[in-house]
This record gives structure tokens, sequence and C-alpha cells, in this order.
């Protein structure tokens, strides 16, 4: 099945060729590389690679899109026994981390797939992704390497030449990959995004805490719109390389790791060199493990901070909408009173009336009415402001109390699933 698979999804793909490149690196127990094995030399461990290190098409990494053409690319799987499964991983979404093992004859390999190349910038694609089988008989590692710029394989492959002792360990370059992407700036954009949080906090706290005249009414950092569109610049950035994510795939390599020990034999586990690279694997994922968890925890807070901020700008954005609609209400009042106010101010003026100026006995009727009147109005203004008060108030305790209900429901939804949730085989993670 998984050759008719293989064969049908090649048909399917577009070759747009790449500058290709080659390495190979060959580890022997003797001191010097002879031209022919002499008597006492062996094959120790060893790494050949097809390497595709600045892909530079902007459709590289489009879905069904290799660049090696096709009869190449099946010699390539075919002879050496690269994971046929690869063709069909074109499309995945996320950082994706495959093993199996597969016999061959009598040689039994472990397969690889790892890549990240869901992302495009602009019209251009990005990521990169190995395909690599291992053989437990002659310890090399084989395998298919392309990256854009932005992933750096030029720099992978020369940190493969400088640990070039622990090549026979099938998990080296998965390691190093990830390494890189979990590496010291992914922790400095995270404590950046923090930062530009608490910026947020004091320039939203302290706005609306002081009198208008003690900022400068022009500062573009304080319009909503502005806080709006850094809200989400930030939130972006923190959910970019999200810490659980990268997580499950430290936990999947800890397990290829530990099935690669036990896939050796008894007379591989003794030999010290293999055993030092193995441990070496395992305490760096541990590492990477223990880092991701305390970044996961700091990404949880700012992201939880973020949402109080969007609360409060939001009840910061109705509040101002509810003055400007009383501010439009006065003076549309304004406007209704101000003609006729203007006509008796100034038909009252001595300019119109040259006779001696006398005060009217009846006076007291304007004020009679006027009076009331005016407390009629402004009673009916402040009643429905605070009919239109409540009325907010109460959709928002309704809205606030569905996402509740939601979040519950969701979170319950995930409980049951994770408790039914079995224990995968080797052959899913």
């Amino acid at each position: 099945m998984d050759k008719f698979l293989f064969a049908q999804e090649l048909d399917l793909c577009q070759v747009i060729p790449e500058t290709t490149h080659y390495l190979q690196i060959l580890n022997y127990s003797s001191v010097f590389e002879p031209p022919k094995l002499a008597k006492g030399v062996s094959l120790a461990s060893g790494t050949r690679l097809v390497v595709h290190q600045l892909a530079n098409d902007p459709n590289t990494f489009s879905p069904r899109v290799i660049s090696i053409p096709k009869d190449k690319y099946r010699g390539l799987v075919r002879e050496w026994h690269l994971p046929a499964r690869a063709v069909e991983t074109s499309a995945v979404v996320g950082p994706f981390f495959w093993y199996d093992f597969e016999e061959h004859d009598d040689d039994k390999h472990m397969h690889i797939i790892f890549r990240k190349s869901d992302v495009k910038w602009g019209a251009n694609s990005r990521g990169w992704e190995m395909t690599l089988s291992y053989s437990f008989k002659t310890g090399i590692t084989s395998g298919y390497v392309k990256g854009t710029k932005s992933a750096d394989i030029e720099n992978l492959v020369y940190q493969v030449q400088q640990c070039a002792s622990s090549v026979g360990h099938p998990l080296l370059l998965p390691v190093l990959i990830l390494c890189r992407e979990l590496s010291l700036d992914n922790d400095e954009a995270q404590r950046n995004s923090r930062q530009k949080v608490r910026e947020l906090e004091e320039m939203l706290l302290n706005r609306y805490r002081d009198s208008p005249g003690t900022r400068n009414v022009h500062d573009k950092e304080l319009a909503l719109e502005n806080i709006i569109s850094q809200l989400h610049d930030h939130q972006c950035k923190v959910l970019w390389k999200r810490p659980q994510t990268w997580q499950k795939v430290v936990s999947r390599m800890m397990r290829a790791n530990r099935a690669f020990w036990d896939g050796l034999a008894a007379v591989q586990q003794q030999d010290l060199v293999i055993e030092k690279v193995h441990q070496t694997m395992l305490s760096r994922l541990n590492f990477l493990d223990v880092k991701l968890a305390g970044l996961e925890s700091h990404a949880q807070v700012t992201l939880e901070r973020m949402n109080l901020l969007r609360e409060l700008e939001r009840l910061l954005a109705g509040a101002i909408r509810r003055d400007s609609i009383s501010m439009k209400t006065l003076a549309f009042l304004g406007a209704t009173f101000l003609p006729g106010t203007f006509l008796s101010s100034i038909f009252s003026m001595s300019f119109f009336d040259f006779k001696q100026g006398t005060v009217s006995s009846q006076l007291w009727i304007y004020f009679v009415i006027m009076v009331p009147l005016t407390g009629m109005v402004l009673g009916g203004w402040w009643k429905y402001n605070q009919v239109s008060f409540k009325r907010v108030e109460r959709d928002r305790a309704d809205t606030e109390a569905q996402v509740d209900y939601v979040e519950d429901f969701v979170r319950q939804k995930i409980r049951r699933r994770t408790t039914n949730l079995t224990a995968p085989g080797i052959g899913t993670t």
C-alpha cells in the first residue's frame, strides 16, 4: 500500500528545481582513513545528505512541490531507504516530527521526518524539512534536507561537520535544528513581549487616571486604535512558537531516542561512543523540556495580562462611546433651544424698545414655566442615560456568562477526551 500511495502522490507533485549540495561524513575505527579498508579498519558511523540549503523559489514549500526530479527522487528513496511517506507531508501544519522502524532485507532502518514549512511571508514560502533513514547495520544516517534562507541550513551543515563524531546518532540533525528553533532569540522575544505588555498597562492605567491636561494630547501612543493594534501584534508574537506545541515535539523526540537505544544490538549498546552520544541527546532533550515548561508559564501569564488589557480597553472604549453619545445629546438639546433663546435675548434688548425700561409684574411666570421645564428635560436625559448604562452592563454580563459557559464546555470536553485517550504506539508518534 505504501508503494502505491507513494507512486500516486509523487505523480501529482510539481518539480521546482533548487541548487543542490551534498555532504558525506564517514567515521572509521582506525586513526586514519585509507583509500581501501585495511585489516582492522571498519566503518563505525557516518552521514550522507542531499541538501538544498538556500531554496529561494516562492513556492518551494507549497503543497505537492518537490525540488528533485521525480525519477531522481524515486531512486533516492529506494536506494537510501528513505521514508516514502515524506512526499505525503508537503501540506502538514505546525512542527511535524514522526519516526518509525522498517526492515529491509537483513538490515533494520529508523525513519525520521521532521519539518516546519507551513509559513508564508508575503508571497514567499518559509521553512525547512528533513527526511532521514538510519541503518542499524552500518550506522550511517542518510537523508534529504531542504530549507529557505530563514532556516539557516548552511549553519546547520557547519554544525554537523563540527559534531562529526556524533553522526552515528540518527537524532543529531533533528536535535540541532530544534535547538536553533528554541534558541535564545525565542526566549528574548517572549521577554520583549512581556515588557511591551507592561508599557501598555502603564499607558492604559495612567492615561485615564491623570487629568486631561497632564499629558500630550498629540501622543499617538495613547490612541486606543494604536493600543488595539499593539495588543494584536504582541499576542501574535507570543503565540508564534507556542511552548506547548514544541513540548510535544520534544516528548516525541524523547520517545524516539529511547526507541533507538532499544533497537540497538547488545554489542552496540556497550560501545562507549554510542552510549555517550545517546546520553548527550537525552540530556539535551531534558534541558529543552524544562526550558519549555518555564516558557509556557511565562507565555501564559503574558496572554492573561493581554486579555485583561483587552477587557480594560473594551470597557474604556464603551465608556468613551457613552460619553460621546451624551455629548451629542446635550449638543442636540442645546441646538434645539438655542434659536429661541437667541431671538428672545435679541428682542429684549433696549435697541428695539426706546421707552423707559420697566420690569413686568408677571416675570414670575417665566421662572415658573422655565425651571420645571429645564428640570424635566435634564431629568429625562439623565433617566435615559441610566437606562442605557444598565442595558450595556446587562449585555456585558450576558456575554461574560456565555463565554464562561463555552469555556467550561470546552474544558470538560478536553478532559473527557484526554481521559479516554490511549497511549500511541511507536508507529503513530
